[in-house]
């Protein structure tokens, strides 16, 4: 694309941490930089869009000497209904009108508006906006949803890497709907400078029964980043000139013209990684590493009027992700354990956000045993050394035996039914 090669030397240039970025975009970052540093400007729709597209891109900071790289080309969120409705959910006007293939602008069946603009946080109070809110909507003939966004910035599970995470509750407030969302990120790497085309590698694997989509420098997660999400999902990793297995639709550009072309990801697409083949883990082939690499989840979902669901896309920048990236690990210490479980307890029958334990609906309904039964499920055992159990080297109760205790103590009903917070 004739836009990369101008967007590479800008993103080499390290981005400044301001706090509030032209264009409605919000800057948010897991500190003032160093190894392990991640920053991105975003919109409210939770898309990325790089300088060549005039938006603020992003930059990570990868253990070692080379500083701050921008390693994102394009990154959002497509909404499609059937063969008859599409929107690709971003602010940026220029991606939908690109030269990769397709104009955004063409179908005119939906609309995308935003409904509260970011309100960025400073939750740790380092002096850098971490996390930022807001909400949209798109509607159209049949189509009536709302999309409430909470996008935050971590540190990783180890030293050198970050987390960034995209919290959707989509709510539909129209006749009952089955649509898809799929998310599109084509990322150009240029840790190897120029050569973010050819040493670009995609690849899947699989955590807590899920799959996550992998893009990194060959054989150098350090250098790249996992993306995966709880809720189910199809993944789909690409590489430009090469063919899905078995033939079919040849791989493009990330940026869109597939998935706007074929409403979603087409079929030849669906769980397979070029080189590797179809729902099988695995790193595509550096030796055929083609060109423009590219990777996707998607999700179906099927709500009915008044109904909401959660849509959570976990990215580990410079790892896989792991347990500690799960959103049961409420304290980011790496563990899922009863530190984790003791914040959910505290938040019982309480409308708060999934980091204080309303895993299942955040900010929809009150805190319960549906994400009681996500936290033990994703149950990893006892914290780092320092924690008590560990430390002495005593045996750790399962989570259900100090469970009933602490139900008791705290006279937890189990007969309550989940309710949901007035909209």
């Amino acid at each position: 694309m004739q836009f990369r090669h101008i967007a590479v030397a800008l993103l080499l240039v390290p981005l400044a941490f301001v706090t509030h970025c032209p264009g409605g975009l919000e800057s948010i970052a897991n500190g003032v930089g160093g190894d392990g540093t991640y920053q991105v400007s975003v919109d409210e729709y939770g898309s990325i869009a790089d300088r060549s597209y005039g938006g603020g891109g992003d930059s990570f900071d990868p253990v070692g000497p080379q500083g701050p790289v921008g390693i994102t080309f394009s990154n959002g969120l497509f909404l499609t209904v059937g063969n008859t409705h599409r929107e690709l959910l971003t602010s940026n006007t220029i991606w939908p009108n690109n030269n990769a293939g397709f104009d955004g602008n063409a179908d005119f069946t939906l609309t995308h508006g935003i409904i509260n603009a970011n309100q960025p946080d400073d939750t740790n109070n380092d002096g850098v906006f971490d996390t930022t809110s807001s909400s949209f909507g798109v509607t159209g003939a049949g189509v009536d949803l709302t999309f409430d966004l909470e996008q935050t910035v971590t540190d990783g599970s180890v030293a050198g890497t970050a987390r960034y995470t995209r919290n959707y509750v989509v709510t539909n407030n129209g006749p009952d709907l089955t649509f898809k969302l799929t998310l599109s990120v084509d990322g150009d790497l240029a840790f190897d400078g120029g050569n973010f085309h050819l040493t670009d590698q995609v690849g899947v694997g699989t955590l807590s029964g899920q799959k996550y989509v992998i893009m990194q420098e060959v054989g150098d997660i350090s250098r790249g980043m996992s993306i995966w999400s709880p809720q189910a999902h199809t993944y789909a990793g690409s590489k430009k000139g090469l063919l899905p297995t078995g033939g079919g639709t040849p791989y493009t550009v990330g940026s869109g013209p597939a998935i706007w072309d074929h409403y979603g990801l087409p079929a030849d697409w669906i769980n397979d990684i070029p080189t590797v083949g179809k729902n099988v883990d695995g790193l595509s082939n550096p030796l055929l590493m083609a060109q423009d690499a590219s990777v996707y989840l998607e999700w179906e979902i099927d709500l009915s009027t008044g109904e909401s669901t959660n849509i959570d896309i976990i990215t580990a920048m410079g790892e896989i992700v792991t347990a500690s990236l799960l959103p049961s690990d409420l304290n980011s210490n790496g563990f899922v354990d009863f530190e984790d479980l003791t914040i959910l307890l505290a938040n019982w029958n309480k409308d708060v956000t999934a980091a204080d334990g309303n895993l299942v609906e955040p900010l929809v309904s009150v805190v319960n045993f549906a994400d009681l039964t996500v936290l033990l499920a994703d149950w990893t055992g006892p914290g780092p050394a320092g924690a008590p159990a560990a430390a002495l080297g005593e045996a750790v109760p399962e989570p259900s035996t100090l469970l009933l205790a602490l139900l008791a103590t705290l006279g937890i009903s189990v007969c309550g039914r989940r309710r949901r917070r007035d909209r």
